[in-house]
């Protein structure tokens, strides 16, 4: 685990599934932005915190640290 970044972006995004059967699933993924570590993440558990809450309450919800170890490095301009 990282130490919490005071420099996060973060992005909601309302996700459509459909398996094989057409059957349809819809979910809310989460993602974050670092802008200090260079970053781009999705959050598996802030992700199930929101589906499972139905709120997007995630700033409470990160007070701690953010795992950057499963993040992609992204080279953007600010």
């Amino acid at each position: 685990m990282g130490s919490l970044d005071c420099n996060v972006i973060w992005l909601i995004f309302r996700v459509m599934y459909e398996d094989t059967n057409l059957n349809s699933n819809e979910i809310d993924e989460a993602y974050f932005i670092s802008k200090n570590k260079n970053k781009f993440c999705y959050s598996e558990w802030i992700t199930r915190l929101i589906n499972k809450s139905n709120r997007f309450d995630v700033n409470k919800a990160i007070i701690g640290d953010l795992d950057f170890e499963e993040c992609s490095d992204f080279v953007i301009s600010f």
